[in-house]
């Protein structure tokens, strides 16, 4: 009888012991698990938390099915380097693989010289040395392409469609791009 007390006792002990261990889990998240949102777009971290942390540079590759690797993202901290330019007035920057493509707005209407255009594709790959090819614009129809592009990756639009309508805009505004 004892000796059936006493095991009893040490099972429910071992177990009570198991169920508090929540690895240092204070906030009551889902640590260590791989989650997904319902449209199968990864989530930032294990703890399905889309915290930035104040980097504005959002990496907003989505993860697909298919083979199409749609990669874009907002350099908000290469167009703020911009900004600091004596000429520029605003900069919208979004960079796909190895490629920027940056919409400025110029100071007192001045024109996008190969002087300007040139410092400005020096100042984003010093600021982003992934980039390897930069295109410039200061056309008013692509500013506002940009800037619409930019809200819309901001603010969680997928991609996928994105993707597509930025790629067939970068077409005609630079068709020797790569």
């Amino acid at each position: 009888m004892k000796y059936t007390f006493l095991t009893s006792a040490l099972i429910a002990l071992f177990l009570t012991g198991c169920g508090v261990s929540d690895n240092n889990n204070d906030n009551g998240k889902n640590v260590g698990m791989n989650t997904r949102s319902d449209n199968n777009n990864a989530m930032d971290n294990t703890l399905n938390v889309n915290d930035r942390n104040g980097n504005n540079d959002y990496n907003t590759r989505q993860l697909s099915n298919d083979d199409n690797d749609n990669k874009m993202r907002v350099a908000d901290e290469v167009a703020n380097r911009l900004e600091d330019m004596e000429d520029v007035d605003g900069a919208s920057v979004i960079i796909t693989d190895n490629n920027a493509y940056v919409a400025v707005n110029l100071t007192n209407d001045k024109n996008l010289t190969n002087d300007l255009e040139k410092s400005i594709v020096d100042h984003v790959k010093k600021h982003d040395e992934s980039v390897d090819n930069v295109y410039v614009s200061a056309n008013p129809d692509f500013v506002k392409s940009m800037n619409d592009y930019t809200n819309d990756i901001q603010n969680g639009k997928p991609i996928g469609g994105l993707f597509n309508e930025f790629g067939d805009m970068v077409q005609r505004m630079f068709p020797d791009a790569k």
